[in-house]
């Protein structure tokens, strides 16, 4: 095992998907070195070729920090789209052919969410943006997962879901066979049409934007603000079922000692407060169990506290608080 007091050398954290990368640098002894950030890493578009924006963000993060790549021990490496082990092992032996670091770990990107919100204690977490997702870890380090099918089947809760209900709603009062809704108007401003259903051919064709779509999830929340009850009803309706994700979790840490933490990560949690009462629905009878904690750190750290625990570095409480106190105040805002 290394001594953290010690040891001086380093490990990377990468956190990758499909807006932009970041990267980090740890010390073994848990001082926060650097920080960086590039383009983003589609795996589903490019596959091993991933490795290419890896191995150039590695470089210029250690020239950043004036650390010689021989003092990197281990890069773990968190992407979206690997989820499935055989593309984790695409990507690991593109990487080891790129020499990137002595030790390569290949995970989610939702597990380095995971580890960043809670550290590798049991607990979970609710990813809310375009899609949704619950995550959990158990006491003996197992990972367990909860929705995230896809908004074709699934993503309930997410910000596809509540523009799609928003769209769909402000159509229904278009064929009168909906309540009359504040939307209906919203979106024709929207999409500065004159009458809903000619932002059908917008949304439709050539090809459906999941990601465009869920940026009109906003409009929703605005409307609900607003005092319109349809609005009100679907934003209460998305925080049931992410209230569900979590109860589907709790369930997976059956043996873990209560409060269990429950943290909140992605950008529909911007409006956690009007979330809240639909989270709350679904949790009836079971809020006891639970404790609702801030991140304590992003995505990316949460990357690097893999790569640490992969060479036995004991990330305890003292090494945390370590390392927050070396964190610049913006690292955490800006991620």
């Amino acid at each position: 095992m290394l001594d953290a007091e010690k040891d001086k050398r380093f490990v990377l954290g990468i956190d990758g998907g499909g807006t932009h990368t970041a990267a980090c640098l740890i010390s073994t002894a848990g001082e926060f070195v650097a920080q960086m950030e590039g383009g983003p890493l589609r795996y589903a578009q490019v596959r091993e070729r991933v490795a290419d924006g890896i191995a150039r963000l590695t470089d210029r993060i250690l020239r950043s920090a004036e650390v010689p790549k021989k003092a990197l021990l281990v890069a773990a490496v968190c992407l979206t789209g690997v989820g499935r082990e055989s593309d984790r092992k695409i990507v690991l032996q593109a990487l080891r052919r790129k020499k990137l670091a002595p030790k390569i770990i290949v995970d989610s990107d939702a597990i380095a969410g995971l580890t960043g919100a809670l550290g590798l204690a049991p607990g979970i977490i609710v990813i809310a943006g375009t899609g949704s997702i619950a995550f959990a870890r158990d006491q003996h380090g197992q990972i367990h997962r909860a929705g995230g099918w896809g908004y074709l089947i699934g993503d309930e809760g997410s910000g596809y879901a509540i523009a799609r209900d928003g769209i769909n709603a402000a159509l229904k009062d278009f064929d009168g066979r909906g309540q009359k809704t504040q939307l209906r108007q919203l979106f024709e401003e929207k999409f500065r049409v004159n009458r809903i259903d000619e932002i059908i051919s917008k949304i439709q064709l050539p090809k459906p934007d999941r990601g465009a779509i869920a940026s009109l999830a906003p409009l929703v929340f605005g409307a609900a603000k607003n005092g319109d009850a349809v609005a009100q009803e679907i934003i209460q309706r998305a925080g049931f079922e992410l209230g569900r994700l979590i109860a589907a979790q709790l369930s997976n840490l059956r043996d873990v000692p209560p409060p269990i933490t429950v943290s909140f990560l992605g950008n529909l949690f911007q409006q956690k407060d009007m979330l809240m009462a639909g989270i709350l629905k679904a949790l009836v009878g079971e809020m006891q169990k639970i404790k609702i904690v801030e991140p304590r750190f992003p995505p990316v750290a949460g990357a690097a506290l893999i790569a640490l625990a992969a060479i036995d570095v004991a990330t305890d409480e003292e090494f945390l608080k370590r390392l927050e106190s070396s964190v610049p105040s913006a690292f955490n805002s800006h991620f």
